[in-house]
């Protein structure tokens, strides 16, 4: 029920679409979470030890970078929680966040560009197309989320 406030309050501010499923998604996985550790309590119930084990779970199964997302919009849920009155403090306040480790992805030597671009080799229109996008790749570093959307004109 909160949840559903919870959702109303971020529709007012008018955040993100993304944001908005961001939120709601983790304040469904944490009231599910409670239900499997046999936890049917109150918010201000809430300590932070169950915040940890919440997030070490959410760790265990997928990976830092996650539990630091849910960790970050749990907090916002408690701080919202605390502004409305359904909590006396944040048990979050007590809590760290996950440290994430940076996550370096390894970079094509020239020999393997060689070789990516040599696949593309023809002068039929995909070939081109195909070599055109991969010379965007390695000059821009765009993301295939980036180019995807690109429009030929």
């Amino acid at each position: 029920m909160l949840a559903q406030h919870w959702r109303k309050t971020i529709k007012a501010t008018n955040l993100s679409a993304n944001t908005e499923r961001g939120y709601l998604y983790t304040a469904q996985r944490w009231a599910e979470w409670l239900t499997e550790q046999g936890l049917d309590f109150e918010p201000d119930r809430v300590k932070p030890h169950h915040v940890d084990d919440f997030i070490v779970d959410i760790i265990e199964a997928t990976s830092a970078a996650n539990g630091a997302h849910h960790y970050r919009n749990l907090r916002v849920f408690f701080g919202w929680l605390v502004k409305r009155d359904e909590m006396p403090s944040n048990p979050m306040d007590k809590t760290e966040p996950p440290q994430v480790p940076e996550k370096i992805t390894p970079l094509l030597s020239d020999e393997e560009h060689a070789r990516v671009l040599a696949v593309c080799r023809g002068r039929d229109f995909a070939s081109r197309r195909d070599t055109a996008i991969i010379l965007l790749f390695i000059d821009t570093g765009l993301r295939v989320s980036e180019v995807a959307p690109l429009k030929l004109f």
